[in-house]
């Protein structure tokens, strides 16, 4: 199992850790999946860690969720019928939300299913995705907001 770290970064200067489980080691730095996900993230991917740590230039947008302390989540199932998460850091409002930008549409749920498919990523118990179920925003959708 390969484990590689990513440093995503928002618009606000905070970073925030997100750790992918592969079975091997993927093909580039970021790879098709981290692509995939910076492709609906506000976020940029600042550095990747997986024995050298790889320093990137973030893109970073300004937008409904700027910060990486808002996260879409997407709950996966592995092969073996077990729950994991996966996340988009300071996700683009626009364009990986429905019109109440909480849910995860589900066309980005199937892109980002693709690219982490492809990649072979896997649960922290070393199994491959087998889908992801659903998906929505976690922390708060605006300052001040309640929602988490």
């Amino acid at each position: 199992m390969w484990r590689r770290l990513n440093y995503w970064q928002g618009a606000y200067g905070y970073p925030r850790l997100i750790i992918t489980n592969y079975l091997a080691q993927p093909v580039g730095v970021p790879c098709y999946y981290e692509n995939t996900i910076g492709l609906y993230s506000n976020a940029g991917l600042l550095q990747v860690a997986e024995g050298t740590v790889y320093p990137l230039t973030p893109f970073i947008l300004n937008n409904a969720y700027p910060s990486v302390v808002q996260c879409a989540i997407l709950s996966c199932i592995d092969s073996a019928g077990l729950v994991f998460n996966v996340r988009i850091p300071a996700p683009i409002r626009a364009t990986v939300f429905l019109a109440d930008g909480i849910t995860v549409d589900p066309a980005v749920a199937t892109a980002i299913y693709n690219a982490a498919h492809s990649d072979q990523v896997c649960s922290p118990q070393g199994n491959l995705i087998a889908s992801i179920v659903s998906g929505v925003l976690n922390g708060p959708a605006f300052p001040g907001s309640t929602l988490t």
